[in-house]
């Protein structure tokens, strides 16, 4: 991760989330983290199975970045836009959102593709163009597909598909951010919802 971001997700995490411990350490008496002792495995028992394999990687997804070619009108559009909460500011050259799950990051387009690696070079035509992903707000009642479609509208996004029924049943439509990030709004009567907004979904 690019220092910058590293340093704008830390100072926003200590300020808005209780850090989990990172795996093998543990508090000290005084609060503090220190390493716990690891020890080997005990031998396994006689014609014993071998134990499963731990996945290094969780099923979840912690942060979404978007690169953006003005980082100030990206802040703008969700932040007054459409509410998405943040203590943090475009001074600093990153913002990060406290959506709900996972968070989302607004980072500078060549500053993003510095860090990973790779030519930047945004394609023409923001906010025309299929960019391969789509993001997803579903919503509790039918009627906030509509109002969620003005509000982005209102705030400088554009309506790429009204909304509509669809062929699986529900309603749902389609908006782009001002860098031309796509975000599906829809409702199905058949979605159950956690506390937190996220669909239930079985395991």
């Amino acid at each position: 991760m690019n220092p910058m971001r590293l340093a704008g997700f830390v100072a926003w995490s200590a300020a808005v989330l209780v850090l989990p411990l990172r795996g093998g350490e543990a508090p000290n008496a005084k609060g503090s983290r220190a390493a716990t002792e690891v020890r080997p495995p005990a031998p396994e028992a006689h014609g014993a199975q071998p134990a499963a394999k731990v996945a290094a990687m969780e099923p979840r997804i912690s942060v979404v970045t978007l690169g953006v070619a003005d980082l100030d009108r990206a802040y703008r559009f969700y932040k007054e836009g459409l509410g998405f909460p943040t203590k943090m500011t475009p001074d600093g050259g990153i913002v990060l959102f406290a959506t709900s799950g996972t968070r989302m990051f607004l980072f500078p387009y060549a500053k993003l593709a510095e860090d990973v690696g790779l030519a930047a070079t945004p394609p023409a035509g923001a906010g025309r163009r299929f960019t391969g992903i789509t993001f997803g707000h579903c919503v509790r009642k039918k009627e906030l597909v509509d109002q969620v479609l003005a509000q982005a509208e209102a705030a400088g996004g554009r309506i790429v598909k009204p909304a509509k029924t669809t062929s699986w049943g529900g309603y749902s439509g389609y908006f782009s951010d001002p860098d031309g990030y796509l975000w599906e709004v829809a409702y199905s009567d058949q979605w159950a919802f956690n506390a937190d907004g996220s669909v239930k979904v079985d395991d």
